[in-house]
């Protein structure tokens, strides 16, 4: 199924009742990780963090998440690489490049790659809010 959230199309996110989502935020500056942490958790979202994009991976190999936030430019291993990587494996948890680069074919390279999502760096946390709700709101009348 698929919503749109503020002109943003994604995919329902595989979430239990009563359990706090638990989102990936995945960008190799420190302080954009932090915004990002603090506006999630600020919603009673559990946050994970990874630093690049192999730690990306290496993460979602430990742990269950529910949705994973991708900066594009990293070293090492981009973005859109480890959704390529992620998909490969067969693993359809929600992938939402959050990424400050606007240049015209990224949007559509991030959904090539198996991306659900593309948000612009910075993201106005109502928009980040209504991301997830929309997709927690449709993941209850999917589960329903």
């Amino acid at each position: 199924e698929i919503l749109t959230v503020t002109g943003v199309q994604t995919c329902a996110l595989p979430i239990s009742p009563g359990q706090p989502l638990r989102v990936l935020v995945v960008d190799d500056i420190p302080v954009n990780r932090m915004v990002v942490q603090r506006m999630l958790q600020a919603k009673g979202l559990t946050v994970l963090e990874a630093g690049s994009g192999s730690e990306a991976l290496e993460v979602l190999e430990n742990n269950e998440v529910d949705l994973v936030f991708l900066d594009l430019h990293m070293p090492g291993l981009d973005g859109i690489e480890v959704a390529r990587r992620i998909r490969a494996r067969g693993d359809r948890v929600p992938l939402v490049a959050l990424t400050a680069d606007s240049v015209a074919g990224t949007r559509e390279a991030c959904l090539a790659a198996g991306m659900d999502a593309f948000l612009n760096k910075p993201a106005p946390p109502q928009v980040l809010f209504q991301l997830v709700e929309g997709l927690t709101v449709l993941q209850q009348k999917s589960a329903s």
